[in-house]
């Protein structure tokens, strides 16, 4: 059976700016339906699960604009195309706790809103380092995390990651 796919016809950039670029192009849908459809298309991103050798987790929390909500999340940042997803993961560590972990492993790709919106999440791992002392980052044991995750934790990012290092366990 052939893969069904969407067609763009006409691409028409409404705004764009460094983050991102949100486009109205008309389409024709898998099942043959001419229509317009609104994309965003954003840089990568990077979700780094911290794994220090006690078994804690290290996460940022910071009040987000567009919620203007507090927001526990797993390390995270923006990645550019040119940019290696494991190198960027260990400069993210290192500039988030001022060390280099012993791996950095890529566990997952992700597209978080991929109705609407054009843009890879790469999920790693961070292991081999020794438990951090952090005023910055909050620090979650391994016996708390599902806790911590299901009570505190809106951020579809931080989520996905989960689920998806949980698969690879």
């Amino acid at each position: 059976m052939p893969e069904e796919k969407w067609e763009t016809k006409e691409r028409n950039t409404v705004y764009a700016n460094l983050l991102m670029e949100l486009q109205e192009n008309k389409v024709v849908t898998p099942s043959g339906t001419e229509t317009t459809r609104n994309l965003i298309k954003m840089d990568s991103s990077l979700v780094v699960i911290a794994k220090d050798d006690s078994g804690n987790f290290y996460m940022t929390e910071d009040v987000r604009y567009a919620t203007n909500k507090k927001s526990l999340e797993f390390i995270n940042g923006g990645i550019s195309e040119e940019e290696d997803p494991e190198d960027a993961a260990e400069m993210k560590v290192d500039e988030e706790l001022g060390i280099q972990p012993q791996s950095v492993e890529l566990i997952g790709e992700i597209y978080p809103f991929n109705s609407l919106i054009d843009s890879k999440a790469y999920i790693l791992l961070a292991e081999g380092f020794a438990e951090q002392d952090t005023d910055e980052l909050r620090k979650v044991d391994e016996e708390s995390i599902e806790e911590v995750l299901a009570d505190e934790v809106s951020d579809a990012l931080t989520l996905s990651a989960w689920a998806k290092y949980r698969a690879n366990l």
